[in-house]
C-alpha cells in the first residue's frame, strides 16, 4: 500500500489594503471640508429596500443651523450655472453627498457630452439646452437635475435619483419669486416607488427652513406630492417638528420628536456653530471659508487645516493626542491617507 502525503504550502499572510473614508469620526467631509454631524429624524419603510430615512445635518458655515439629508443641486463658484467656459468649477450636491466638478479643456460647449469626472468620480454631463443636467455618481445611481425656470439664473435642482436596482426618487419643489428674481425655494417632498415619502411643511420666519418633515406610507395615507400640507390622515405618522429663532447674528435651530427628545443647533455668526444633544452633550464646530476648522466635545479637540492649492497635502488633521492624520494628492490626483 502506498500512502502519500500531503504537502504544504506556505504563503505570507494577505493583509487587505486600508479602506479609507472620506467622512472621519467627527462627521468632516475630508475632501469638501463640509461637516456631516446628524441628528435621527423620522424614518418610514425598510431600510435598504424602499424605505426613506431622515437625518438632520450640522452645516455650519452657512448661518442656518441645520439641513437635512435630502435635496440637492448644482452651483457654481462663479458665473452662471449655463456657463461653458473651461475652469469653471461646479458643486454637485445629492443628498449631501457632494461632489467638484472642473471643465476642463476640450468641453468648452454645452450639450456635447462630459463636462469632466469630478473629485469623488462622479461624470457631469448637460442637455443642448442647458435646462437639463445629468450626473451619474460612483455607485452607478443617476441624478437629474432641471432649471424650474430661467437656466441662466437658477441653480439646477435635483428632480429624480435613480439606482440601479430600478429604485427611484422623485423631488417636488416650489420656487417663489420676488420681482421676477428668485427669493427662495422649497423641498415640498421626497417620494419613492416604492410607495414612501416625506412630506416637508414651512413657516414664515425662516420661509426655506422647515418646521416640520413627516414619513408617511402612501399605500395607507395618499398625499400628493405637491400638496402643502398632507390632509385627511389616518395614521400618526413619524414626525420631526422644528423651530427657528434668531436674535442679531444667531441662529438656534431645535428640533423635537413624538418621543419629546430635544436637539438644538445654534449658529452664532459664520464661524461657530454648538450642538447640544438630549443627552445634554454639547459639540463645538469652528469653520472659516474653507469648511471646519475645529471640532470640541467637551472631552478633546480636533483641528483641520487645508491647503487651497493642494499641491501635497490637502488636508491636516491632528486629534486630542496630537496624532496626525493626512489626506493628498500627490499621485496623480489620486488621494491617498497618510498617518503619523
Amino acid at each position: 500500500m502506498v500512502v502519500m502525503g500531503l504537502v504544504g504550502q506556505v504563503r505570507a499572510q494577505y493583509v487587505p489594503p486600508q479602506i479609507y473614508e472620506a467622512l472621519e469620526a467627527n462627521g468632516v467631509d475630508m475632501i469638501t471640508g463640509k461637516l456631516l454631524a446628524s441628528v435621527p429624524g423620522p424614518s418610514i419603510g425598510p431600510a435598504g429596500a424602499g424605505g426613506l430615512a431622515t437625518l438632520v445635518y450640522v452645516q455650519p458655515p452657512t448661518g442656518q443651523g441645520a439641513g437635512d439629508t435630502w435635496g440637492g443641486m448644482i452651483s457654481v463658484a462663479s458665473g452662471s450655472v449655463g456657463t461653458s467656459v473651461v475652469g469653471t468649477v461646479f458643486t454637485v450636491d445629492i443628498n449631501n453627498f457632494v461632489d467638484t466638478v472642473t471643465l476642463s479643456s476640450g468641453n468648452t460647449a454645452t450639450g456635447t457630452g462630459v463636462f469632466a469626472v469630478g473629485l469623488k468620480g462622479g461624470i457631469l454631463t448637460q442637455s443642448q439646452s442647458g435646462a437639463v443636467w445629468t450626473y451619474v455618481r460612483p455607485d452607478g445611481a443617476v441624478a437629474t437635475f432641471a432649471n424650474p425656470t430661467n437656466p441662466a439664473t437658477v441653480l439646477p435642482l435635483l428632480s429624480t435619483l435613480v439606482f440601479p436596482s430600478g429604485e427611484i426618487y422623485g423631488y417636488n419643489w416650489t420656487v417663489h419669486l420676488k420681482s421676477s428674481v428668485v427669493d427662495y425655494f422649497r423641498l415640498n417632498s421626497v417620494s419613492t416607488n416604492r410607495g414612501y415619502q416625506l412630506k416637508y411643511r414651512y413657516g414664515s420666519t425662516f420661509p426655506s427652513n422647515p418646521i416640520s418633515v413627516q414619513a408617511i406610507n402612501n399605500a395607507i395615507d395618499y398625499c400628493a406630492v405637491d400638496a402643502t400640507p398632507c390632509s385627511g390622515l389616518t395614521e400618526a405618522w413619524p414626525t420631526l417638528n422644528e423651530t427657528w429663532t434668531q436674535n442679531a447674528t444667531v441662529v438656534t435651530h431645535t428640533m423635537t420628536d413624538l418621543l419629546g427628545h430635544q436637539t438644538s443647533v445654534v449658529t452664532s455668526g459664520s464661524s461657530t456653530t454648538t450642538l447640544t444633544k438630549p443627552s445634554g452633550q454639547t459639540v463645538t464646530y469652528l469653520s472659516d471659508a474653507s469648511g471646519i476648522t475645529s471640532v470640541s466635545n467637551g472631552v478633546g479637540t480636533w483641528s483641520y487645516t487645508r491647503d487651497a492649492g493642494c499641491s501635497n497635502v490637502c488636508v491636516r488633521v491632528v486629534d486630542p493626542m496630537s496624532h496626525i492624520r493626512q489626506l493628498g494628492n500627490n499621485l496623480g490626483g489620486i488621494q491617498t491617507p497618510s498617518i503619523a
